[in-house]
C-alpha cells in the first residue's frame, strides 16, 4: 500500500444534473471528501451520491469532512447516504444571532465515540451579540447514535 490520500471537494447542488464519475483510486489508500461548499441535495442527488459512494472500493478509507447542515439533515433522513465504512470526521453546527440576525456554522470535529460537548451559545462573529444553537441537538446529532 502506498499510504496516499486523495482529497476531493464537492461544491454546489447535488441534484439530478450532478454527474459523479468513477475515479481511478488504484494509487491511493484513502479518500477525504470535503463537503463544505455543498449547498443543496435533491432526492435524485441523494440517489446519485449513494450509487457513487457504493462504487468506491470498500478497502479504501473514505472520510467526509466539513459536512454542512444540508448533508447532516440527510444523514438523519437517509440511512445509506453514509454507509458504515464511510467515516464522518467533521460537521457544521448551525448558530443564529438574535441581535443581528447573522446565521453561521462552526465546524465540529468528531471522534470515533462522541462529539465534543455541544456549545449552545457562542459569541456572534458579526456583532457583539450572542449566537445560539440553531437546531435541536437531539435531532441534529441523531445520526451519531445510529452510527455508534
Amino acid at each position: 500500500m502506498s499510504g496516499k490520500t486523495l482529497s476531493l471537494r464537492m461544491a454546489g447542488r447535488l441534484s439530478e444534473d450532478a454527474q459523479l464519475k468513477a475515479i481511478d483510486l488504484s494509487a491511493v489508500d484513502a479518500i477525504d471528501i470535503d463537503l463544505n461548499e455543498l449547498s443543496n441535495i435533491s432526492s435524485q442527488g441523494v440517489r446519485t451520491w449513494i450509487q457513487w459512494v457504493d462504487g468506491i472500493d470498500r478497502k479504501k478509507t473514505v472520510s467526509l469532512v466539513n459536512c454542512p447542515k444540508v448533508f447532516v439533515n440527510m444523514l438523519n433522513l437517509v440511512h445509506d447516504i453514509a454507509p458504515p465504512h464511510v467515516k464522518i470526521k467533521s460537521i457544521g453546527v448551525p448558530y443564529f444571532c438574535t441581535k443581528c440576525g447573522h446565521a453561521f456554522c462552526e465546524n465540529l470535529e468528531l471522534n470515533e465515540h462522541t462529539p465534543k460537548p455541544i456549545v449552545e451559545f457562542k459569541p456572534c462573529n458579526s456583532c457583539d451579540g450572542t449566537a445560539e444553537l440553531d437546531t435541536l441537538p437531539e435531532k441534529y446529532f441523531r445520526f451519531l447514535k445510529e452510527r455508534a
